[in-house]
């Protein structure tokens, strides 16, 4: 009698343990807490008011992957004008939480119709500043800067739970999973 005891005991402590690794594995891997994870842009949008202008980000896909390519969208308008602005170009940096620094090559993007597009690969999660630097032909005419958080994993693993309804990651489920069948 004793051995149903503790064996009902064992089961209800792995039940309850791996519910909650489940959703605190959930939790960090989306960046609940730290950042909302529909929309990892922090400010998609900068305003000059000294040069009337407005820069967009945007992102494809919309929630970057860690050494996955992320496109970042940038659109530039004047404020209160619906003409695309062209004859400008960009130049690009990107910074992350560890130091990081990566310029392109100090490669110029030509705006057209006042677009342009890079391709990028965030290297690790965390904290990432980009910063968008506008040329009148070659002389400088404004910067404008933009944070966006890389969540730790995608949310697609985290929401996405594997058949016997744990995340594929859950330490516990991969020990024990296959116990008790």
């Amino acid at each position: 009698m004793k051995s149903i005891v503790y064996y009902t005991l064992f089961l209800l402590v792995v039940v309850l343990l791996t519910g909650f690794s489940s959703t605190i594995e959930k939790s960090v891997s989306l960046g609940i807490g730290k950042n909302n994870v529909n929309n990892p842009i922090v400010n998609s949008t900068w305003t000059s008011k000294r040069d009337s202008l407005n820069i967009s980000l945007s992102l494809d896909p919309r929630i970057p992957i860690i050494d996955q390519k992320t496109t970042l969208n940038f659109d530039i308008n004047k404020i209160n004008d619906t003409k695309p602005l062209n004859g400008l170009t960009a130049k690009l940096t990107i910074t992350d939480q560890d130091g990081r620094l990566y310029k392109f090559n100090n490669e110029i993007f030509s705006i057209t119709n006042g677009k342009f597009s890079v391709d990028y690969f965030f290297p690790s999660d965390g904290d990432n500043k980009v910063i968008v630097q506008l040329y009148n032909n070659t002389i400088p005419m404004t910067v404008g800067s933009f944070d966006i958080v890389v969540p730790l994993s995608s949310p697609s693993s985290a929401s996405n739970p594997s058949p016997n309804g744990s995340s594929n990651s859950n330490i516990f489920t991969n020990l024990f999973g296959n116990i008790f069948k």
